[in-house]
């Protein structure tokens, strides 16, 4: 699997063009990896900024022989990205795994958005 950072296209190949559309619109600016492999896409996963300059983490979850490789590419970005930022937040998806990957991120959660949980990392006062 090679991994390499996200353009617009591979959201619009991966989400297909309405989802994608409706990503961008909300999250103008991103910061991303992808895995590929003979030119399909495996996963996708890093963060990016609502308009408001809030700061959103998210991983697509890939098949689970590409999980690791993937896991090393999403921490490497959210390590750089816990640097520039104050607070990082999430949606936990609809999964067994998405609430212990959040916790071993240190993500915790902090309220509902409609049926979606939120969860949020932030710097802690030192």
């Amino acid at each position: 699997m090679r991994l390499r950072r996200v353009v617009d296209r591979d959201i619009e190949r991966f989400y297909g063009p309405l989802r994608a559309a409706a990503f961008l619109e909300k999250y103008p600016v991103y910061y991303m990896d992808l895995g590929e492999r003979n030119g399909a896409i495996y996963g996708m996963g890093g963060v990016c900024w609502d308009r408001d300059g809030k700061c959103w983490a998210f991983c697509s979850v890939p098949p689970r022989r590409y999980a690791v490789t993937l896991h090393r590419a999403a921490s490497d970005i959210l390590a750089s990205a816990k640097e520039v930022n104050d607070a990082i937040f999430a949606y936990r998806e609809d999964n067994d795994t998405s609430e212990r990957w959040l916790r071993h991120f240190g993500f915790q959660y902090t309220h509902n958005d409609g049926d979606v949980e939120v969860w949020a990392w932030q710097r802690s006062a030192q």
